[in-house]
């Protein structure tokens, strides 16, 4: 399986600060792990919301847990991953941790 994945950076956040109502990025760690990259499928590109279909998305799948900003508190800005020198965004994960290939399969965007 190795050979349909690629080392990948990443970088996950310390806590931010709010001040005034504007958010502040907490100091970036980076860190390598493995993944496959693919394109989304039809399927998934149409269940997005229309304004977003246009983004460069991916679907990593990996043994890696990357965070959403949904796994965080507010003080905490979601993982990011290098693809081919551009930056991505994980906007979502799905656990597939059974018996026979424990993984996770995130999903990225373009950063704007």
């Amino acid at each position: 399986m190795s050979s349909f994945r690629k080392t990948l950076t990443g970088k996950t956040f310390a806590s931010g600060t709010w001040v005034k109502g504007i958010f502040t990025e907490g100091s970036a760690t980076e860190f390598e792990f493995t993944a496959s990259v693919q394109p989304l499928t039809p399927k998934e590109l149409n269940a997005l919301p229309e304004g977003e279909r246009k983004l460069a998305r991916f679907r990593l799948f990996t043994s890696y847990r990357l965070k959403t900003a949904d796994d965080s508190d507010d003080k905490k800005s979601p993982d990011q991953v290098q693809i081919e020198g551009q930056w991505y965004t994980v906007t979502g994960i799905d656990i597939w941790q059974n018996k026979v290939i424990p993984h996770y399969k995130a999903i990225v965007s373009l950063n704007k």
